[in-house]
């Protein structure tokens, strides 16, 4: 299950700030029939967020 990862996806914007996309890797087929067989899923992939260049805790979620 390690194969599963969050990054973090960092765009910069043309105004400066910073567009973070946090997502987590799709499960490998093998993986996705021993999380089906464990009655798990995967929460939904977290809302991206926005925040000043250089800035890492001062982030809000942005709607798209």
């Amino acid at each position: 299950m390690t194969a599963i990862q969050m990054i973090d996806v960092h765009l910069p914007t043309t105004d400066g700030r910073v567009l973070i996309l946090s997502r987590y890797t799709q499960p490998e087929p093998d993986h996705q029939v021993l999380l089906q067989r464990l009655h798990l899923t995967l929460p939904a992939q977290p809302p991206p967020k926005i925040s000043q260049q250089g800035e890492n805790d001062a982030t809000e979620p942005i709607a798209l």
